[in-house]
């Protein structure tokens, strides 16, 4: 009696856990893409499986039941033993746990096929289990990084001075060497860009990020090496995975009109699995009302909200598909999906980029970015789904007050959009960011 109410227990948490992963996991994916099958059918399976031991239980078909409860610790133990080959230092003593669930279920398991003489009836049924239980890691491992980088070398830091105290480049513009940021204010308006690619987690084997040793998770830090200016263009050298180079200097759009260029290499020595990483990143600040129209839609100004996490208020961002399409997009529930387009228009794989920032409905600038989507990656956002790239422009405010500071946030792949702390891959090679502000 006790044995039947422990497997029942067991049986009932494997059911609410099927339902939360098929409401909860992003959806979207075609039948060929991995996450369809660890999102949907996966999920979809186990409810199945569990509705017809219920019947066979009810129908008093013992040896039903038994060849159906062979398949739980088979999926478990197989899946452990995956996850152990599959993500050996993300999964060096995790795998532990699912096959510690795997003996337990497969003592139930096995007493209930003793007892109704059913091994032969369990034999399909375990090789079926397994098999979904080897390939669940496997449809969580990253793939091959799609990003682009250049084919540009960079030179050693020269020798020259290290002090990280600002460098001032005019009345409105300077570059603060210890943030690796460019401070830039036109009118009211004041911009700090940083325009190093910058990983804010890792993972040593394309696994979840959360899943990673700290050491691994956290990557080498940012020093800077090198530093330098005459007043009107500043250059600087930092260390990281290898060398990453900033300049930043003064240009004339148009005559009496200040522009601001900046040009930022980060040489990526071998792929980099990450979930966060950051392209540029931009903090706007005083500001009444901020909105921004991207340059393939021109007509089209998003205000740019308060956005919450885990739940609530949703977040706006854009992204280009792998049809050259730039799309613009609201959450449906903080930063997870289905989305719902605000606005579309064309962007070729070598166009520049331009977002015009508005406030209070009237242009204030205009920044341009040269390389953002020749080296974006289009492959599909394994977090987001419903069709959502792994690159992404993400618009924030940091509270509901619309003049609060405003967050602009490029990558060119990362996870950061819907559920989950998948890994993502960058490409080995030299990333390249030229960006104009005028």
């Amino acid at each position: 009696m006790i044995a039947a109410v422990l497997w029942a227990v067991a049986l009932g948490a494997h059911a609410i856990a099927a339902a939360v992963a098929w409401w909860m996991l992003p959806g979207g994916f075609a039948v060929t893409h991995p996450r369809f099958w660890t999102n949907r059918a996966l999920p979809a399976a186990l409810l199945a499986l569990i509705a017809a031991s219920i019947i066979a239980h009810v129908a008093r078909r013992p040896r039903a039941v038994a060849a159906l409860a062979a398949a739980l610790p088979a999926l478990w133990a197989a899946a452990a033993v995956s996850a152990r080959i599959v993500f050996p230092v993300s999964a060096a003593t995790l795998w532990l746990w699912p096959l510690g669930v795997a003996a337990a279920l497969a003592a139930g398991a096995g007493a209930l096929i003793r007892r109704a003489g059913a091994f032969r009836a369990a034999a399909p049924v375990v090789a079926a289990a397994a098999l979904a239980g080897a390939l669940l890691p496997l449809g969580q491992r990253a793939p091959e990084p799609s990003t682009r980088p250049t084919e540009i070398t960079l030179d050693p830091a020269p020798g020259a001075g290290t002090s990280s105290d600002l460098l001032p480049l005019g009345e409105a513009l300077a570059v603060d060497p210890a943030g690796s940021a460019v401070l830039v204010q036109r009118g009211a308006l004041r911009l700090k860009v940083t325009p190093l690619l910058t990983f804010e987690d890792r993972s040593p084997d394309r696994a979840w990020t959360a899943l990673a040793p700290r050491a691994a998770r956290l990557g080498p830090g940012r020093k800077l090496r090198s530093a330098r200016s005459n007043g009107s263009i500043a250059e600087l050298w930092y260390r990281a995975d290898d060398f990453m180079v900033l300049r930043a200097e003064r240009a004339r759009s148009q005559p009496g009109v200040e522009a601001t260029e900046i040009e930022a290499f980060t040489r990526v020595p071998r792929p980099v699995y990450s979930h966060l990483d950051t392209f540029t990143g931009i903090e706007v600040e005083g500001h009444t009302a901020l909105s921004l129209s991207f340059s393939p839609c021109p007509d089209a100004a998003v205000d740019v909200t308060y956005a919450e996490v885990p739940s609530g208020l949703p977040l706006r961002f854009a992204y280009l598909d792998d049809e050259g399409i730039f799309r613009i997009v609201e959450a449906a529930d903080a930063e997870k999906g289905p989305f719902r387009e605000l606005a579309r228009g064309p962007l070729g794989r070598g166009e520049a980029l331009g977002i015009t920032l508005l406030d209070a409905g009237v242009p204030a600038l205009r920044i341009i970015f040269r390389d953002w989507a020749a080296q974006a990656s289009t492959a599909l956002s394994p977090t987001a789904g419903w069709g959502v790239a792994t690159n992404s422009i993400q618009l924030r405010l940091a509270a509901r007050d619309p003049r609060s500071p405003a967050f602009v946030s490029l990558s060119l792949a990362d996870t950061g959009v819907g559920r989950g702390w998948d890994s993502v891959g960058h490409a080995a090679g030299t990333y390249r960011n030229r960006v104009r502000i005028d």
